[in-house]
Parts: C-alpha cells; structure tokens; sequence
C-alpha cells in the first residue's frame, strides 16, 4: 500500500510538466519531406516552448517560400501558430489551440475572395517517423469544414 502512495504521488508531482504542452511540437523537431510535392520541411527548437519550421521548395536554387512560428502560452495553455511569407515579408494573424490526445487542432480567422473565413489546421497520426496535417476552411464561422490539402510528412533527420 505504501509503494502505491509514492508511485501516486510521483505520477501526480510529474503531471504538470507532462501536461504542461510547451514540448507538444517537439515531435516535429527535425527534417522531413512533405507529400504531396516533395518539400523539405526543416523545424528547429527556438526555446522550450518555441519551434520555428522553414518550407524548402524544390527547384535549382531550393528557395525559401516561408517559415511557421510556434510559440506557447504556458499561462493559457495554447499555442499561437504564425506563417512568416517570405514573398512579401509578411507575418500572418496567429491560428490558436493545442493538442489533446495526440491530435493538435488550431484554428483562426482569415480571408478568401474579400470574405471573411476561418482555417482549421490538424496534425494528427503522429509517431517518431510521420505525420500528417489537414488544412481546412470554413466559410460559416466553424459550422461546416472543407478540406483543403492533407499533407504527409516522414522523416529524414531528428533533433
């Protein structure tokens, strides 16, 4: 009864930092390609609860199109989830939310055509060597989706 106290008790003082979520992008450390269309996908650690992600696209000079900006929020418990265009330098209003049971879901506002919509990205099937993320818009506030792009990735280095 007593060693069941203390594994309680040591499971119950570790579970903030489990579930704290500042290393929920820690999977995505790393290179990876990208299906389709085969770009490189390159995500660095700025700090704990921080990554930044730079798209290579293919082609003779493997220019860069842009980077993703995640930082994390520890006192709300949300990621703010930023493109930086390398186009036109760029920085895009943030897509907030987290990951809960191994599926991250963010979402925010934005436009198409002049009209106001909102974008939903997932990352899901989530395992050392893959994942996938669903890019999905809504043009009635979050009552219907459509599905955009699904994108692969696998794996070529980690962190």
């Amino acid at each position: 009864m007593r060693m069941l106290l203390v594994a309680a008790l040591v499971v119950s003082l570790a579970s903030p930092a489990l579930a704290d979520g500042r290393h929920d992008f820690d999977f995505e450390i790393g290179s990876w390609t990208i299906a389709p269309g085969g770009y490189g996908h390159v995500v660095r650690e700025l700090w704990s609860g921080a990554t930044i992600a730079q798209l290579i696209v293919p082609g003779p000079a493997r220019r860069v199109r842009g980077s993703l900006l995640s930082l994390y929020d520890p006192n709300r418990r949300l990621w703010h989830v930023y493109w930086a265009d390398a186009k036109d330098g760029s920085l895009s209003k943030p897509l907030t939310g987290s990951f809960r049971n191994g599926v991250g879901t963010f979402t925010g506002a934005d436009t198409r055509d002049g009209h106001p919509i909102l974008v939903r990205i997932v990352y899901d099937r989530i395992t050392a060597s893959s994942f996938q993320t669903i890019q999905s818009e809504s043009g009635d506030n979050g009552r219907r989706w459509s599905d955009i792009v699904k994108r692969s990735y696998a794996r070529v280095t980690s962190h």
